[in-house]
Formats: structure tokens, C-alpha cells, sequence
């Protein structure tokens, strides 16, 4: 299990875009299972939509990507350092099953398809009280940023 301030070692994403809460298991090299608290204070539900909040779909599949480049970099070691960034390529088949609102707990499951050197693939879901939310596949992949100049 890793606490909030252990996830942040894995991911580069902060407020107000981290989308991963705390993990609950992983097993390097095969699978996380990850949770995201949805909250009524988030930005997004400002217009997103004020009458009737629904967590957008893209950030459904971003808390999901980040469960997944927690996975990677856990397991593999890239996207540590610090001029290494890991990167959703392709997302295949996904699809939102139900809507996610404010006061929900979204459950992220990552299991590898097939990692890569320095990419991978995987199949995502994200469930709220064992209701599959969203499911489909991610590809991402560990790339080097360029300094701005």
C-alpha cells in the first residue's frame, strides 16, 4: 500500500491534476489497484456541470493513466528521474459505463498486457461500489522532456 505522499514519487502530475488518492496493492510488473475520492471541491465541477456534477470521462481515463505510470515506473524504475516523464499514447476500446459524482470512491485496476522497454499496455477499469465505471486499454510510454531554452 502507498500513502499520498508515496504516490507522488511516482507521477509528476500535481494539483490540481494528480488524480490517484492512495494505492492499495501492487505486484510489480502485473497489477495496481488504486483509489481516486471524487470531491465536490474539485475545479472541474465548477462547470462540469454545476446543477447535476459529473466527473468528466478524460479525467476518468487520466486518474486512470496515472494508476498505470505508478505501475510502470513501481515496476520498472522510468519515469523517476527527473528529466523523465511518462506519457498516454493510445487509448483503445474504452468505455464509460456510468456516470462518476462527487462524494464517490473511483477503485482503479491496472493489469499488464505487455510491457516494452520503455512503453507498455495495459487494461484499465475504474468501478465505484463494484460497478465498472469506465474499461478499456491504455498504451503509454517513458519519454525524455526537453529543456526549454
Amino acid at each position: 500500500m502507498m500513502a499520498f505522499e508515496q504516490v507522488k514519487q511516482y507521477l509528476k502530475q500535481r494539483y490540481p491534476v494528480i488524480m490517484v488518492d492512495k494505492v492499495l496493492e501492487v505486484r510489480q510488473g502485473e497489477y495496481v489497484k488504486a483509489v481516486k475520492n471524487v470531491t465536490a471541491n474539485e475545479p472541474y465541477f465548477q462547470g462540469h456541470f454545476p446543477d447535476y456534477c459529473i466527473m468528466p470521462g478524460a479525467l476518468i481515463i487520466e486518474a486512470l493513466a496515472q494508476a498505470a505510470s505508478i505501475l510502470f515506473s513501481y515496476s520498472t524504475g522510468k519515469g523517476m528521474s527527473q528529466d523523465e516523464l511518462m506519457v498516454l499514447g493510445v487509448v483503445n476500446d474504452m468505455r464509460l459505463l456510468m456516470p462518476v459524482y462527487p462524494g464517490d470512491v473511483l477503485i482503479l485496476e491496472i493489469a499488464v498486457i505487455k510491457i516494452l522497454g520503455t512503453s507498455a499496455l495495459v487494461e484499465a477499469t475504474a468501478s465505484v461500489d463494484g460497478q465498472v465505471a469506465a474499461k478499456g486499454k491504455l498504451s503509454f510510454a517513458q519519454i525524455l522532456q526537453r529543456k526549454l531554452r
